[in-house]
């Protein structure tokens, strides 16, 4: 169970969906450029969104793709991070003994697995209201 699981708002998400989408995100992290990560971050938007009725089909869509494509960015540095800070650290557990290759590959998908259902969770919760006020308050200078 990852960090979408146990945040305030999950009774209200589809956290198996969040779940699903963030450990697709970094099962094959490395392979993911941009667009793909938006593609992704937009679909799970998409179906779990909880936006006025007000917005049209297109005006939600450019919403949703837009506010995918800075949560991908996010991501991407927040992960990238993560993973320096990883490679530069001795592969070893915290009783001495030395991860072997697989083991050190299965803790870091799950770490980035977490890390990423806790990023998307804020935003289908907390961020995505803000960036609709800020978009809005544009929309009307």
């Amino acid at each position: 169970m990852t960090s979408a699981s146990n945040h305030p708002a999950a009774a209200v998400l589809n956290t198996d969906r969040i779940d699903a989408t963030a450990e697709r995100i970094a099962i094959d992290w490395a392979h993911h450029g941009h667009s793909i990560l938006t593609a992704m971050i937009a679909e799970l938007y998409t179906d779990l969104a909880d936006l006025p009725p007000r917005y049209t089909p297109d005006h939600r869509a450019d919403i949703l793709t837009d506010a995918a494509d800075i949560t991908a960015t996010e991501l991407m540095t927040m992960l990238d991070d993560y993973i320096y800070q990883e490679a530069d650290r001795p592969p070893v557990t915290e009783y001495g003994w030395v991860m072997h290759t697989d083991d050190r590959h299965t803790a870091v998908v799950a770490a980035l697995t977490s890390r990423t259902a806790s990023h998307l969770t804020w935003w289908l919760t907390d961020q995505l209201t803000y960036y609709l006020t800020d978009r809005e308050a544009e929309d009307l200078d």
